[in-house]
């Protein structure tokens, strides 16, 4: 038997005789204490642990210390909407596409920046997310932008680094040299799949096939050593679950395992919206979803790739941390990326003379979400957090951002599978 502590991360083995050695003092613990009870109630280890400690209360302490101390500001900058892919289920579907930045909105977030940036003494790094329907396609605005920003962390004595989450259809040579001039250390990349299946769903305008082209800027910027490890998003529903493994084994005959980190993210199609937990699935059977993630792990292991211990949706949210904030073309700033280009979740501009702090309240309503799960005593709640705010927003309306997005039946599979792939040897 294998159990892990969500709240600590620590994973403890049982054999058939201590589980039996445990459950019989646990009844009866006039007993001596047998060595695995004393091994797992270890405070490293806090898997059996006294009955008066209140691990919500533990938990609550951990996310606001984490808040507390955030010391990285984190500017995920949108030059534009716009996109050159016209993948369907898109999530800024919908929106305005066509929103550019202009010169006087950039001078207008460096005054913003400067102004918060100066005012918040323990911000000891800036990272700059670049983002959008796809950012490089206003590689002149970045060319802008970038220097003005390291200048600023100059003067305000901060480090400064990059990341990028783009198609990668457009990321040239010249391009990753300039971006790898200010410390640029993180990008993520999609893929639909195999060639065959990509080219139908990831494409280009007027039917324009993409996989080849991205294929050869991600090894460009690998053998260039531009970047270290290149964040690869895999795509899917559940109609292609098949061709996923395909598309792993083509990575390992390229020796890529040390190259590239697999994430896989569902498509849901129902809602056009595209999240990293599983997405909205009202239509969709949560066994068939949870055994496809676990093919698409197992897989990834056998080829080499490492997976993570833990499958987690919604405690490292990017709108509940205080420094961070989603940029918009426009100058108006939101907090999570998916409500981008929906004014009614804008909480300020930096056209505002006024300082305004890169805070959505909406998004912390941490104990109102969890409530139900806190009744229910579920043991997920340290990576789930009540679930995905946005998908919450899409299922309730509104009543989204003090409402759970559950997906239990879903994690509870992944999880307990990812610990046998790991541990299980």
């Amino acid at each position: 038997m294998l159990i892990r502590n969500t709240l600590s991360g620590a994973v403890a083995y049982f054999t058939e005789e201590d589980l039996k050695k445990l459950q019989n003092w646990l009844s009866n613990q006039t007993e001596p204490v047998p060595e695995t009870a004393i091994s797992i109630s270890d405070e490293d280890v806090s898997i059996l642990i006294e009955d008066n400690v209140d691990e919500t209360t533990e938990l609550k302490k951990i996310l606001k210390e984490t808040r507390s101390k955030t010391s990285i500001f984190t500017l995920n900058f949108l030059p534009t909407t716009n996109c050159q892919l016209i993948c369907s289920y898109c999530f800024e579907n919908g929106i305005n596409r066509n929103e550019y930045m202009d010169d006087n909105t950039l001078d207008l977030i460096l005054v913003w920046l400067r102004k918060y940036l100066a005012s918040n003494e323990q911000i000891t790094e800036l990272r700059v997310e670049l983002f959008s329907g796809e950012p490089l396609i206003r590689k002149d605005i970045i060319k802008k932008a970038l220097p003005r920003f390291k200048q600023l962390a100059t003067e305000l004595g901060l480090e400064m680094c990059v990341g990028l989450t783009t198609n990668a259809e457009l990321l040239d040579q010249e391009t990753a040299e300039f971006l790898s001039k200010y410390a640029w250390n993180r990008v993520q990349i999609t893929l639909d799949g195999p060639r065959n299946v990509h080219n139908t769903r990831r494409i280009g305008k007027n039917g324009r096939p993409t996989f080849d082209k991205i294929m050869q800027n991600i090894l460009m910027i690998l053998n260039r050593d531009y970047i270290q490890k290149v964040d690869l998003r895999i795509n899917f529903s559940i109609d292609i679950v098949s061709e996923i493994p395909k598309l792993i084994n083509y990575l390992s005959d390229l020796r890529l395992q040390d190259r590239v980190k697999l994430t896989f993210a569902l498509i849901n199609n129902a809602c056009k919206n595209q999240c990293s937990s599983a997405s909205c699935k009202s239509s969709i059977n949560n066994s068939a979803v949870a055994d496809a993630y676990i093919l698409f792990y197992k897989t990834a292991q056998e080829k080499g790739f490492d997976i993570p211990e833990e499958f987690v949706a919604g405690p490292f949210c990017i709108a509940t941390l205080p420094h961070t904030t989603v940029l918009e073309p426009s100058g108006s700033l939101q907090k999570c990326f998916c409500t981008v280009g929906r004014d009614k979740y804008s909480f300020g501009d930096v056209k505002n003379n006024s300082m305004v702090e890169p805070r959505d309240s909406r998004f912390e309503n941490f104990d109102e979400r969890v409530m139900v799960c806190i009744k229910e005593a579920c043991p997920l709640l340290p990576i789930c957090n009540g679930g995905c705010v946005h998908n919450s927003l899409l299922k309730y309306g509104d009543s989204g951002f003090v409402k759970r997005f559950c997906e239990k039946d879903l994690m509870l599979k992944i999880n307990k599978a990812l610990l046998r792939l790991i541990y299980a040897t």
